[in-house]
């Protein structure tokens, strides 16, 4: 059976440090190269893997009606 995969993540791309924020505020995020790896990673399991983001896209999505069979962070 084939699966649809929401894969969510935080990447240090789609925030910015706004003025008193600590530098390394955002360090644990991943940069785009690391999920590059994870999607290919993922897309070798045969299944459907559908890049979402950050939660607020997830939430946004679902909201809408779209539908996974799993979410993977």
């Amino acid at each position: 059976m084939k699966y649809k995969i929401g894969f969510t993540y935080d990447a240090k791309k789609d925030y910015t440090l706004e003025p008193g924020d600590a530098p390394d505020k955002y360090a644990e995020f991943d940069i785009e190269d690391t999920i590059n790896d994870i999607h290919t990673a993922l897309q070798t399991s045969g299944h459907e893997i559908v890049r979402v983001g950050k939660a607020k896209n997830l939430i946004k999505e679902v909201l809408a009606g779209t539908k996974y069979d799993f979410i993977f962070n």
